[in-house]
């Protein structure tokens, strides 16, 4: 584990409850994003706590300000109000990734100063052929260290920049107060955290981002639950306290498919231009999560009126039933 230790702000106790929702503007916003502010903004008020609006827009290829302008017309007209964000600022910022590249900056030259990286210079095929190869888990692919052992005399181009990890427990508190234990291998957990492009690793801000900005719960989708253990390292690793963490179901369509933006999800603008109300939007929401045995319109303070223990949120997906 690494000794540097950065002079960041350390999240805060749970007491001082501070919640976050980070979505891209790659596309407008669909029900699996409104999915997940639901949740995470209903923890919130109901830990009578702060919601903190951030951008993760390290793709700059993908987004465009267009869907960041739609994205705040959207979350309004559902009722979403935050505390600090991009639009509004606040003391935390700045809110946009884009926007704290200085911030990373820092970090990955004390790093290299520490010898906590090493530079990867892996052609496409080489790491085509190491993510065909088994790995743990199902989402898990392992790096087999190759340029942590082997230093490269002379870089043809540009390379990506490894963090240079041990072999480890990593432990972080879920939203049920499990101790959850990940391990952590020398050399196959060396995830990239500065791609060969000059572009951050999402791992590697967002972890950053959480815990400079104090953030105390993170409520996001299972299907990011692997992300966590390297998150959390990136924190010890930068002497930063991590927020607790709340996997929640994902939401998909009928089939199982999860819901996104590449695949034209069903978006909040065009559900509101064929006449829903934001009530019939987050009602039937509420009615997916098992709130309600029928559909029926709600505003978001109603649904922030009930406890979230009696939302059914225990499954690893939720798929869509009857349309809107």
């Amino acid at each position: 584990m690494s000794n540097v230790k950065f002079s960041g702000t350390s999240s805060t106790s749970v007491n001082n409850y501070r919640g976050r929702y980070a979505p891209s503007p790659t596309g407008y916003l669909h029900l699996g994003n409104v999915w997940t502010a639901l949740i995470s903004w209903c923890a919130a008020q109901q830990n009578n706590g702060q919601w903190i609006l951030r951008l993760e827009d390290l793709d700059q290829a993908r987004c465009q300000k267009t869907y960041e302008d739609a994205m705040y017309e959207d979350l309004h007209a559902l009722g979403f109000v935050w505390e600090e964000g991009p639009d509004i600022g606040g003391p935390s910022g700045p809110y946009r990734q884009s926007e704290r590249l200085g911030i990373y900056n820092n970090i990955i030259e004390q790093w290299r100063e520490a010898g906590q990286m090493y530079a990867c210079t892996c052609s496409r095929a080489r790491r085509l052929a190491i993510a065909s190869a088994p790995h743990r888990g199902d989402h898990h692919v392992d790096y087999d260290g190759h340029c942590r052992w082997h230093v490269p005399e002379r870089m043809k181009r540009p390379p990506s920049w490894r963090y240079r990890g041990s072999n480890e427990t990593v432990t972080y508190q879920s939203q049920r107060g499990e101790t959850i234990f990940t391990t952590m291998a020398e050399g196959a957990d060396d995830i990239v955290v500065l791609r060969a492009d000059g572009v951050y690793s999402y791992q590697f801000a967002v972890a950053v981002d959480d815990a400079m900005m104090r953030i105390t719960e993170v409520v996001r989708s299972v299907d990011l639950a692997e992300s966590t253990g390297w998150q959390v390292r990136f924190m010890n690793a930068l002497n930063l306290t991590a927020p607790m963490y709340w996997h929640i179901p994902l939401l998909c369509d009928r089939e199982g498919i999860r819901l996104s933006k590449r695949q034209h999800g069903i978006t909040v603008r065009k559900l509101l231009k064929a006449g829903k109300t934001p009530s019939d939007i987050l009602g039937y929401l509420g009615y997916l999560a098992g709130i309600n045995p029928q559909r029926k319109p709600q505003t978001l303070q109603e649904l922030a009126s009930i406890d979230l223990a009696e939302w059914q949120l225990d499954s690893l997906e939720i798929r869509l039933k009857e349309g809107l």
